[in-house]
């Protein structure tokens, strides 16, 4: 009865031994680790959110390459934050700024007033320099051509749409519903939500006329096809009857 525990043990050590091996190298290659050779932590070589999105009023074009940046103790986070910078360069010209936290509390006049960007329509992100996709374009091509998925490959939304395009739109069912889903409000595209370029009656009304119209012509087709097969069925009946009246005969 002892030999039976003393016969697993090499069993069990083996089970160990691989756990605290896959924990090793679990730990190894996680993100700033450096056992395995990494120059940077992971975490450093993402971008970062000031530093992508902060007001350079000099040499901007260096900084959206990453070959400059000011220190951290330096960055500014928005236009709206610098004094005497000029309208049409703040919130990068697509954009107004807005005080966010203004009151009416005089306890509080001595504080400075917290101002962002407001952006226009078709602009998005912290200083309004990047487009906005359209909502109108992105509708249009789930109506007619959403079928095969080309909406959701506009969106960037790409793992669904190829799903989409091998289901042939979800046999209808995902088309029709990307339709209205797309349609009646901006959605998220692959970074931001989409220009609300598309007005509200334009898409009902659109999409009432397209499917009525393809209702009709379903029916007019379908009702063209019974006519035809009633006057197959005439033409072949009173051939039957000539011929049973020339046999009489």
């Amino acid at each position: 009865a002892a030999a039976l525990p003393q016969a697993s043990m090499p069993s069990v050590s083996w089970r160990r031994a691989a756990l605290v091996s896959a924990l090793a190298v679990s730990a190894a290659s996680l993100q700033g680790c450096g056992v395995i050779g990494h120059a940077t932590a992971e975490w450093e070589d993402k971008a970062s959110y000031l530093v992508d999105f902060q007001f350079l009023p000099i040499r901007p074009e260096e900084k959206q390459t990453g070959a400059w940046q000011l220190p951290a103790s330096e960055a500014v986070l928005n236009s709206c934050s610098l004094p005497g910078v000029p309208a049409g360069q703040q919130c990068g010209g697509h954009g107004v700024c807005k005080v966010w936290n203004a009151t009416a509390n005089p306890a509080l006049a001595s504080v400075a007033p917290l101002s962002f960007c407001l952006c226009d329509r078709d602009w998005a992100d912290p200083e309004c320099r990047t487009r906005r996709k359209s909502q109108a374009k992105a509708f249009f091509l789930s109506l007619f051509t959403g079928i095969i998925g080309a909406d959701r490959f506009y969106l960037g939304q790409y793992y669904t749409a190829f799903l989409k395009l091998a289901s042939a739109g979800g046999l209808g069912l995902w088309w029709l519903y990307d339709v209205a889903y797309i349609g009646m409000a901006p959605v998220y595209a692959q970074d931001y939500r989409l220009a609300a370029d598309l007005p509200h009656w334009v898409f009902v009304m659109t999409t009432v006329t397209f499917f009525a119209a393809g209702g009709v012509l379903v029916l007019n087709g379908y009702g063209s096809d019974v006519h035809k097969r009633r006057m197959m069925s005439k033409m072949l009946h009173h051939a039957e009857e000539e011929f049973f009246k020339g046999r009489s005969a």
